[in-house]
């Protein structure tokens, strides 16, 4: 768009019949821009000096003919004009960035069905095992790896319908979570607090009822495993260690300090 502006006004200008210098003038702008984008604040310096370099040779026949100090006061404004645009979109664009990649950092929910995503599940799982560690409580996992039949249409309505019934299916405080590993699976994750492994065994039961019941057929038997707190912490740190990597390979920008 900042682009765009830049073009369509030196269009005009040149439509209207302004000078050809400040038409080729305003096109210098692009080169900041673009530089103060691409390298924020140092990007834009370096890009407005090299354009007001540009259009000192640009005006360079006039400065001949009149001298510096008629033009001193042309030359004066063009070259500021360059140096606050330049700082100016620097320090807008670095904003901008640190915004996003904070909310990235922020965003735990899977887009696709409005579960947890990996990050947010990784949440869940280190925030149950902390509080198991200190009050010795007691929570369980059940984990779900399935594979959709059919196009991609299909497969995410199946995902969609699949999120749906198991948030209204299972209790306020209870996760889960969903990602997509590398084969193409969806990898469900249900956290359970306050619940003894043999309890959650109803809830792996439903999991795969709401299976059986999707209109989207599943093409593989689903692999559901069920992990409780104490006994299972090692293969429950090692589900949250996987939700951690996944949360890397997904936003490799946002994790990189981690």
């Amino acid at each position: 768009m900042g682009l765009t502006v830049i073009t369509l006004t030196a269009a005009v200008m040149a439509a209207r019949g302004v000078d050809r210098v400040e038409v080729w003038a305003t096109l210098l702008f692009v080169g900041v821009f673009t530089a103060a984008v691409m390298w924020g604040v140092a990007g834009g310096l370096i890009g407005s000096i090299a354009a007001i370099a540009a259009y000192f040779l640009l005006r360079a026949p006039a400065i001949e003919l009149l001298g510096v100090d008629r033009l001193a006061g042309a030359l004066a404004v063009r070259s500021t004009s360059y140096l606050v645009f330049g700082v100016a979109v620097g320090w807008a664009g670095g904003v901008v960035q640190r915004s996003l990649v904070k909310l990235d950092r922020h965003d735990i929910i899977d887009d696709a069905t409005g579960l947890l995503n990996a990050r947010g599940t990784a949440e869940a799982l280190g925030v149950e095992s902390a509080r198991a560690r200190r009050y010795g409580g007691v929570f369980a996992v059940v984990t779900a790896r399935v594979h959709f039949e059919g196009d991609r249409r299909t497969r995410r309505e199946g995902l969609e319908n699949l999120g749906d019934r198991l948030r209204f299916s299972l209790r306020t405080v209870d996760r889960v979570g969903r990602w997509e590993d590398d084969d193409h699976g969806h990898v469900l994750v249900v956290v359970l607090p306050e619940t003894p492994r043999e309890g959650a065994a109803f809830v792996q039961d439903r999991i795969r009822r709401l299976l059986t019941d999707l209109d989207t057929a599943v093409s593989r038997d689903p692999q559901i495993r069920t992990f409780g707190w104490p006994d299972d912490g090692d293969e429950i740190k090692e589900v949250e260690r996987l939700a951690v990597r996944m949360t890397r390979a997904q936003h490799p920008e946002s994790t990189s300090d981690a």
